[in-house]
């Protein structure tokens, strides 16, 4: 696999070919679609929602943590381990720039 990030001419292809090829119309739509084929890992769009929750929650990360066991059913060390590794990526890439 290429480690590169795709352009967003390549992103706006993928979602022309869906448009032409299948019913697919509105964003959910193509979310749902490429759920659904597995394109984008259902772990994967949980974790972000994880992460974009703690941003907007503005409190303690333990108690954030704990708050969110019950929706994303995870432990709250799993939780942490989430948001852990994305700042860890975030602070890699602010470094790289």
């Amino acid at each position: 696999m290429a480690d590169r990030p795709i352009t967003m001419s390549i992103v706006h292809e993928f979602i022309e070919r869906l448009k032409s090829n299948t019913d697919v119309t509105s964003l959910e739509d193509i979310i749902a679609y490429c759920i659904k084929n597995q394109i984008i890992p259902t772990s994967k769009l949980r974790n972000y929602m994880i992460v974009q929750d703690y941003y907007e929650w503005g409190n303690s990360r333990v108690k954030f943590c704990i708050q969110m066991e019950e929706k994303y059913d995870l432990s709250d060390s799993q939780i942490n381990k989430v948001i852990t590794h994305f700042q860890r990526k975030q602070s890699e890439v602010r470094f790289l720039k």
